[in-house]
Parts: C-alpha cells; sequence; structure tokens
C-alpha cells in the first residue's frame, strides 16, 4: 500500500482536498446547581476536512459522473484514510444562474449521486436514470455509452431496470477507486445522518444556486447577459457548480429531525431560506465588484453552510479558462482572407487530469481550449505537437508593441517586440500588405515618430486577421 496519508490540499484538474484549520472552543463557564438540576453542553459541528468534486466531472447540466472522476476519488479514498473516523456529509452546489427549485434539484441530485457511487447505492442511481424529475438531466444513452466504453463492454443491446444493475454496480466498482487503483466505498453509516433517513438527511443535500464561491460584477453580469453565445459566461461561473463533501470531527452526531437543510430529493427551498443571512439579498446581488469568497467572505447566502465551511480550502474559486488557438495558412499561400484558417483539420486535445478530446478545427481554423488554471495543455495536429496556454493579457492594438505581437503571431518577424520601430518592424508591415493585397498609406508616418501607432488601416488589417 502506498503511503500518501500526509496528503494536505492537494488538488486536481477536477477537484481539491485539504485540512480545515483547527478551530479552538471557548471555554464552557457553568455554575453548580442549588436543586435537582443538570447543566447541558453540546458541541458545535467542527469541519476537520474537505473535498470537491468540480462541474468539469459531470455531464453538462447532468448528475451523471464521468470517468475520469477516479481522480479525485483516488484523492477521497487518502482522505478517509487519514480522518478514518471523522463523519461525512456532502453538499451540491449550483452557478446563480436560472431558477433557484431548478438549482436546488440539479444540485441535490449530483450530491445523490456521488452519495449513491460511494455507497453502492444502484438502486439510487436507477432513479436518477429514470426520472429526470421535470429538469434537463436525462442520462439516457448517453450515459449507458459512456459506461460501456469504460468498461470496455462492446454490447449496444438497449438495457432494462434489471441490466442496468450490474453496469451501474461494475461501473461504480471501476471508477471509485484508492490511489492502488482498488476499489472503496463507504458505508452509510460513516455518514453524518447514519444512512438513518431514506431521504439521507444530514448525509446529503442540496445547495441549489445559494452558496456561491464567485460572483460577478454587475459590469462584468451585464456583459455575459447581452452575449448571445452564452460559453464565456458558463466558463467563469464553472467553480461554482461543485459537489463537496465535509469531514466531520469524529464523534459528531446529529438529531436528523432538527437538522436544517432540506433532504436532496426536497425541491423546496424553505427550510434554506430560514437559515439564510438578514443580509441575503445584498450577498446574492451582482454589485460593484467581482468578489470570492475566499476573499470577500459575502458570496454565501446560508449562514449555517458559512459557518460549517469557515476558512475551508475548498471553497476557493478554483479558476477554469477558455481561449482559442487558431491554425491558419502562412501568409501568403492563401486565397481569399476568410479562406485562409484551416477548417477541418483533425486534432486531438490533451489538457492534464481530462479525457483527451479529439475533433476538427473550425471553419476558421479555431481550437478551443478548456482547461483548469496550472493544468498543462498540447494540441497534436498535422503531426505535430504544440503546447498551448492562455495569455492574461496582450498589449493594445493601437500600440507599437502590440502591432509588433500581432505581426509575430502570424509568422511576419518584426524584430524586438519593445514599442521601437526598426527595419524588421516596417519590413514586416509591408509583407502583410503585399500578402493581403493592401496598400496602407499613412505608415511613413513612423519616419518622424517612431514612437506612435501605426495608421488606422493597419490595425483594422490585424484586427481582421487575428482579433483585438
Amino acid at each position: 500500500m502506498s503511503d500518501s496519508t500526509s496528503l494536505v490540499n492537494t488538488s486536481t484538474a477536477g477537484g481539491l482536498t485539504g485540512d480545515h484549520p483547527p478551530k479552538t472552543l471557548p471555554p464552557v463557564l457553568v455554575a453548580p446547581a442549588t436543586a435537582d438540576e443538570k447543566n447541558l453542553y453540546k458541541d458545535p459541528l467542527i469541519t476537520v476536512a474537505c473535498w470537491r468534486m468540480d462541474d468539469i466531472r459531470f455531464e453538462f447540466d447532468s448528475s451523471f459522473v464521468g470517468p475520469d472522476a477516479a481522480e479525485e476519488f483516488k484523492l477521497l479514498a487518502v482522505l478517509r484514510k487519514k480522518h478514518p473516523k471523522a463523519p461525512l456529509s456532502i453538499f451540491g452546489h449550483a452557478d446563480p444562474v436560472g431558477d433557484d427549485i431548478y438549482n436546488k434539484k440539479l444540485s441535490g441530485r449530483r450530491a445523490r449521486a456521488i452519495y449513491g457511487l460511494l455507497t453502492r447505492d444502484t438502486g439510487m442511481w436507477e432513479e436518477l436514470f429514470s426520472d429526470s424529475e421535470g429538469i434537463n438531466d436525462k442520462w439516457g444513452d448517453n450515459a449507458i455509452s459512456r459506461m460501456r466504453s469504460t468498461l470496455g463492454i462492446t454490447d449496444t443491446t438497449p438495457t432494462t431496470a434489471g441490466t442496468r444493475v450490474t453496469l451501474f454496480q461494475q461501473y461504480m466498482e471501476k471508477i471509485c477507486i484508492d490511489i492502488d487503483n482498488k476499489p472503496f466505498q463507504v458505508p452509510k453509516g460513516e455518514f453524518l445522518g447514519k444512512g438513518a433517513s431514506a431521504s439521507g438527511i444530514g448525509d446529503m443535500q442540496g445547495c441549489s444556486e445559494f452558496n456561491p464561491v464567485l460572483m460577478f460584477s454587475k459590469a462584468e453580469n451585464d456583459k455575459f447577459a447581452a452575449d448571445k453565445d452564452k460559453t464565456a459566461r458558463n466558463s467563469e461561473n464553472a467553480p461554482n457548480r461543485r459537489v463537496l463533501i465535509l469531514f466531520f470531527k469524529p464523534g459528531s452526531h446529529i438529531d436528523i429531525g432538527k437538522w436544517p437543510c432540506p433532504s436532496a430529493r426536497d425541491a423546496s427551498i424553505a427550510k434554506c431560506r430560514a437559515r439564510f443571512w438578514s443580509d441575503f439579498a445584498k450577498r446574492r446581488q451582482f454589485q460593484a465588484l467581482h468578489r470570492e469568497a475566499d476573499q470577500t467572505h459575502d458570496t454565501f447566502a446560508c449562514r449555517f453552510y458559512d459557518r460549517l465551511t469557515s476558512g475551508s480550502p475548498c471553497e476557493g474559486a478554483k479558476k477554469i479558462v477558455t481561449f482559442k488557438v487558431i491554425f491558419q495558412r502562412f501568409p501568403g499561400l492563401g486565397g481569399k482572407d476568410e479562406e485562409r484558417g484551416i477548417g477541418d483539420a483533425p486534432y486531438t486535445l490533451r489538457v492534464t487530469g481530462l479525457p483527451d478530446k479529439t475533433d476538427k478545427t473550425e471553419k476558421d481554423g479555431t481550437v478551443k481550449v478548456v482547461m483548469p488554471v496550472g493544468s498543462a495543455a498540447i494540441i497534436e495536429i498535422f503531426g505535430t505537437t504544440y503546447e498551448v496556454s492562455p495569455k492574461d493579457s496582450i498589449e493594445a492594438l493601437n500600440t507599437i508593441q502590440g502591432v509588433q505581437r500581432r505581426l509575430d503571431m502570424l509568422g511576419y518577424h518584426p524584430g524586438a517586440i519593445d514599442g521601437t520601430v526598426g527595419t524588421d518592424t516596417d519590413d514586416s508591415v509591408l509583407k502583410l500588405q503585399a500578402d493581403n493585397n493592401k496598400d496602407t498609406d499613412g505608415d511613413q508616418a513612423q519616419a518622424v515618430n517612431p514612437t506612435g501607432p501605426y495608421s488606422q488601416a493597419t490595425q483594422d488589417l490585424l484586427k481582421s486577421l487575428i482579433g483585438e
């Protein structure tokens, strides 16, 4: 058995784990009784560790758990070994887009999917498979196909409730593994509610969109709302779509009749609202500034959950970035401007910790890359491997460095990207113009104003080829 019990604050492409900071309880002051009386003291619930699985491990708008979640389950197995007597509870979360009730259902179904997998409750998975409960969470043939592919099963016969029991069990055993790649599971008695409730009270709950780890500024939200394509918004919101497992102090127990959270099956949000902070309306608003839970401490509406996760390393806004890589023919070899992009070219995108993606470039030669910050990504195309990564910013187009940067990206080699115009920069601009059948007047001004921007015509040409 590998020795990895020293794991502290470890992350993967699809999640992370960590120990919570120790909490010191205040002294308890009691007085002697003067009659037949007793003093009663009850320890508060204290969390000692956490495990998080991100949205990237689920099918889009679904509770089906993808096979690559095996990486996060390995971390969970190590964390359990480190905290063997700590009871667990699962909390599902959605992003602050859409309807509270819809998100309550989806977040609860994701919590149930993880609970069912860990406890090997195939009946719970059959419930999720067979009944979408009025939302878009339909597992269907796609889930069956992914499970069979993961298990190496080539059978394409339609499944029944009876045959799915075996398929679910085998798939759970395949992806819920420890660091030695051996299956592991968590008995229901090791959860906070001890499995005493048929609906999982205390063991699992869906928190809807009430506890986001980040909130856009009003300006950011207005911009995303105006965009027809919601890809960027959904990508930026990804940290909010997560499932957490909290580990509680050994010996912790609850009265499930007094547990404040509604069950993961309950679509009602009344019990959730009863535990909201008094300023919950403000917390849930898109305000002037962008806010993140681990920095501003004012994004969670539920005070009960806020207190449980105070200082938790699992509740930061883990970043997901989206960017484009464009493959074009070398300048001068293409036909019309719109034909320069190399479309329909087969490629494979490999991102650390994520499944390989094999596809074809878009018509303009674009490959869209979605990856967690800190991961590595490569694109295999045309028999060559390219390492790719997002650039935080690029110099403005109306500066010399901005022009030089874009010339270099297009393969024109303008010399040093230093904001100073030399022969190499001028020659590369002339070559750019010739390749695109342009005669851009006004760039001769560089001779008298070597630090000024190139003409608007040159900037417009570059913008048409590579964007802002």
